[in-house]
């Protein structure tokens, strides 16, 4: 059965993403597509997408890679690289005679899926290098395959689980592999995204159930998240003034709010039940005291004490 181009087209590239050379010949024989609508297609993805990735070398006749795996550095999908090389090529088509915005379109979605989608309120600044290093982890996240980085001074094997943003920083999460055994460590792994180095897609995937963790990060607030500790809670009281800005805030989203109102000095106060991984309570205590007198502590003696050492030691300093 003919197939239009654009259906066959994503797997094309696929295909010489992983080093394996193409000929027009090899559209018109098995998908019924003439070559020259094959060079030109293949041509204006190059010209438009995939610049310096792969070209069409004159001696064998084939279009071939100048850099295996270049997809896996890539936000854009190949899926979505040729609906935007079709609305690129519609516009070219049309000499002039669609509005001004129409390629724009394209210009548009492709810098929000660069590192534009990543930035939202992240202090970090995300360079071509960052941009690359999401789209690697993505994809060996979609592929379920692991990866080999280096980390500080550290070579390791990773089994890469989930990118996530805390306190405005990116984080990779995943089980590294214990040396001696070819399997993943028990502990999940928080490697911060701006120190790893030499990342590399292995042809190795594996098969890891992480369904447990998502409950887990529903509940991060800071980079003191203990994601190999179990789920813990505490209560907190909220000045009522104050919980509006908690309700909607995106870093509290995981606190439950009760029906529980109290008055203390004539304060009303609301109680909150917050769930925290870190046994030590350093997960919550810097929160604490950002927004104290607004939040206190409601019978955790414990949490109270360490909530008060801190302060005292502040009050020492000269």
């Amino acid at each position: 059965m003919k197939k239009k181009i654009e259906e066959i087209m994503p797997n094309i590239i696929r295909k010489i993403s992983r080093g394996e050379s193409v000929s027009t010949k090899y559209f018109k024989k098995k998908y019924g597509i003439s070559e020259s609508s094959a060079r030109a297609y293949l041509r204006d993805l190059e010209e438009n997408f995939y610049k310096n990735l792969y070209s069409y070398d004159g001696s064998s006749k084939k279009w071939g890679t100048k850099e295996i795996g270049f997809l896996n550095k890539m936000l854009l999908k190949p899926e979505e690289v040729v609906v935007l090389n079709a609305i690129k090529r519609i516009g070219k088509k049309a000499k002039g005679e669609l509005p001004n915005w129409y390629n724009n379109v394209v210009e548009n979605y492709t810098r929000r899926t660069s590192s534009f989608i990543f930035k939202q309120h992240n202090v970090e600044d995300i360079d071509e290098g960052m941009e690359q290093l999401f789209a690697q982890i993505h994809s060996a996240i979609d592929k379920k395959v692991k990866v080999s980085l280096v980390y500080g001074n550290s070579f390791r094997i990773f089994y890469p689980y989930k990118v996530v943003n805390i306190e405005h920083y990116w984080y990779f999460l995943g089980h590294e592999e214990n040396n001696d055994k070819g399997s993943p460590s028990q502990k999940l792994k928080t490697l911060k995204m701006s120190d790893i180095r030499r990342i590399k897609l292995l042809d190795e995937r594996f098969v890891y159930d992480f369904s447990s963790l998502e409950p887990k990060l529903e509940h991060v607030i800071n980079a003191y998240f203990s994601p190999s500790e179990p789920i813990i809670s505490i209560y907190l009281l909220v000045n009522k003034n104050f919980a509006g800005y908690i309700d909607r805030a995106k870093l509290f989203s995981g606190w439950r709010k009760t029906k529980y109102i109290t008055s203390i000095q004539d304060i009303k106060y609301v109680r909150y039940e917050v769930y925290i991984t870190h046994p030590k309570f350093k997960e919550i205590i810097p929160t604490i005291l950002q927004y104290m007198p607004n939040i206190l502590v409601e019978d955790n003696e414990e949490l109270s004490n360490e909530v008060n050492k801190i302060l005292i030691e502040y009050q020492s300093i000269r």
